[in-house]
C-alpha cells in the first residue's frame, strides 16, 4: 500500500503486467513455444493526502510443466493500483494485464499473442508476441510492453526486446534444457527443449512492475 503525503493531489502511475511462461515438453515431443510479454498501462489520477491506496505487482507466469502432455505456460499476473480491497483488482484505477503462456510441445506450434484486453487506465501498450517452436528449436518470449510502443515480438529463437522499459523475453533453446526465463518487468519466458527424451519445463516470465 501507499499513503498519499501532504500537499499531493495528483500522481501518474505506470504499470506492467508479468510475462507469460514458456511451454513445457514431454519425453517424446520436444519443443515448447515462448510466452507473450506483459502489457503496459499508465494513468494520471487524483489522490487525497492521508488516504492509503492499495497496489499489486503482477507475478511471474510460471513455466509450462514437463512430462505428461507438455504443459502450457502460465499467464503472467496483472499489476494494478488504486484498488479498494488489498489483493483484489476490484475498483482499480489502473491495471496492466499479464502475458499469456506459450503452448506445450503437444499443443501445436501456436504463438502467444500480447494484448491489452482488460487493461484499465489512459494509455496502453501490449507486450510482444512469443514465437512458435520451429524445426528442432524451442520458441522465444516476447518483451514486456514499452512506455511508448508495444514490446518487441520474438522471432525463431531470438527473444523480443524493448528499449522503452519493458523486460526482455527468454531466448529459445537450440540445445537440451529448461526454457530460458524472461527478465522483469514483463518479459515472456522461452520454451523448454527436449533432445534426449527428457521432459523439460518452460522458462518463467518476468515479474510485473
Amino acid at each position: 500500500s501507499w499513503t498519499c503525503p501532504p500537499g499531493v493531489t495528483s500522481i501518474t502511475i505506470e504499470t506492467r503486467g508479468g510475462g507469460g511462461g514458456g511451454g513445457g515438453t514431454t519425453t517424446s515431443a520436444g519443443y515448447g513455444s515462448g510466452g507473450a510479454g506483459g502489457s503496459y498501462a499508465t494513468h494520471t489520477m487524483s489522490v487525497t493526502p492521508g488516504v492509503t491506496y492499495n497496489y499489486t505487482v503482477g507475478a511471474t507466469g510460471t513455466g509450462g510443466t514437463s512430462g505428461g502432455t507438455g504443459g502450457t505456460g502460465g499467464t503472467g499476473g496483472s499489476s494494478f493500483f488504486g484498488n479498494t480491497t488489498a489483493g483484489s483488482s476490484t475498483g482499480a484505477t489502473i491495471l496492466a494485464v499479464g502475458g499469456i503462456g506459450g503452448n506445450g510441445s503437444t499443443a501445436g506450434a501456436g504463438t502467444a499473442t500480447g494484448n491489452t484486453t482488460g487493461n484499465v487506465g489512459t494509455t496502453f501498450w501490449a507486450g510482444g508476441n512469443g514465437s512458435a517452436f520451429s524445426g528442432t528449436n524451442s520458441g522465444a518470449g516476447g518483451a514486456g510492453g514499452g512506455s511508448t510502443a508495444v514490446g518487441g515480438s520474438a522471432s525463431g529463437t531470438t527473444a523480443g526486446t524493448s528499449a522503452l522499459g519493458g523486460g526482455t523475453g527468454g531466448a529459445g533453446r537450440n540445445s537440451n534444457g529448461v526454457g530460458n526465463p524472461g527478465t522483469a518487468p514483463g518479459g515472456g519466458g522461452g520454451g523448454g527443449r527436449n533432445s534426449v527424451f527428457i521432459a523439460r519445463a518452460g522458462g518463467a516470465g518476468g515479474a510485473g512492475q
